[in-house]
């Protein structure tokens, strides 16, 4: 096994894993989100919405951490890839606000 090194650690021989993009969307059976970023408040709404379309929950704070600890902690998510997908779109979310720009969800970027 050959080991390699990386800021003066070794470590053994791992498994490399090239990136990629998921062909294929699976949702949530929690349900879905719809975002808003409010520039005039430098805030962001986050609604969380069962499977049938109803209404279950807002949060809303000022930075995507404590945004997306509440939706966990309320167990709005329950996939891995629906959890990173929030947390990308909220930070999103926040860049927009702190620099102006207007917040399209699922939009590819910002700037």
């Amino acid at each position: 096994m050959k080991a390699c090194e990386r800021k003066g650690r070794r470590y053994k021989q791992v498994t490399k894993v090239k990136a990629r993009q998921s062909g294929q969307l699976i949702l949530d059976p929690s349900g879905f989100f719809v975002i808003n970023a409010v520039k005039d408040e430098h805030r962001i709404y986050l609604e969380h919405y069962k499977k049938d379309g109803t209404l279950n929950e807002v949060i809303h704070g000022e930075d995507p951490i404590s945004i997306s600890s509440a939706a966990v902690e309320h167990g709005l998510v329950s996939r891995l890839d629906h959890a990173a997908y929030l947390g990308r779109e909220l930070e999103k979310a926040y860049l927009c606000i702190i620099y102006g720009f207007r917040y399209i969800q699922d939009e590819e970027g910002i700037f």
